[in-house]
């Protein structure tokens, strides 16, 4: 019970089970990640400019992360529980 915040209610994990229970539940996630550059519509903005044709490059130019980041957005490695309708 999370609103409990007694000894008794409380769980001892390991670090690395705290961050890994905290990804699943999707705490780190996107904009609740607290070095995000981005937010949700900026990377809806990033896959529309893509599904039109606009180079990588010229993406990274208009938003303030690199063309890797720009690459891993488009190719789903990042960010890819946000998507565009095409």
């Amino acid at each position: 019970n999370r609103a409990n915040p007694n000894a008794y209610n409380l769980e001892w994990v390991s670090h690395s089970e705290n961050d890994r229970r905290a990804a699943e539940k999707g705490a780190y996630r996107g904009e609740k990640n607290g070095s995000a550059k981005l937010n949700r519509y900026d990377v809806m903005g990033i896959k529309a400019l893509d599904s039109l044709g606009l180079s990588s490059y010229k993406i990274a130019k208009l938003y303030p992360v690199s063309r890797e980041q720009i690459r891993s957005i488009i190719n789903g490695k990042k960010w890819k529980h946000i998507s565009i309708i095409t």
